[in-house]
């Protein structure tokens, strides 16, 4: 099945009131046939179409909202630019770590350092107030 079927499908789910009990999946060859059966199983296990065996099927919440963003073909399309949204996030993310972690010694010795300049001045502070 392609995503044009699964579109039309969802469609058709949306458009009726309850359950879908009549699936015209039997003017299909066996080659659709067996995409079909594929095609609402996959529906069922992300949780957009729901099967009660004694009405037939119907939208799930997650169904109903892919049918209202336009689409099987558009959701995916929305899911794979969120993906890469998050891949170049996550790739930005890690640039900035590594950089981080490339300046940390430096900053960590410029720490070090300040720390015993405070120390030393702290002491010859004390050393002026006490013999003074």
């Amino acid at each position: 099945m392609t995503d044009i079927k699964i579109d039309e499908f969802l469609k058709t789910f949306r458009e009726e009131d309850d359950f879908l009990s009549n699936i015209n999946s039997n003017n299909l060859n066996s080659e659709d046939h067996i995409k079909f059966h594929a095609m609402i199983k996959l529906l069922i296990h992300e949780n957009k179409v729901i099967q009660n065996f004694n009405k037939g099927y119907r939208l799930t919440d997650k169904g109903i909202d892919i049918y209202k963003k336009g689409g099987w073909i558009k959701y995916n399309q929305l899911i794979d630019e969120i993906e890469r949204i998050a891949f170049a996030k996550s790739k930005a993310d890690l640039l900035l770590v590594e950089k981080t972690l490339e300046e940390f010694p430096k900053t960590k010795f410029f720490a070090r350092t300040a720390f015993i300049i405070a120390i030393i001045l702290m002491l010859k502070e004390l050393y002026t107030l006490i013999y003074k």
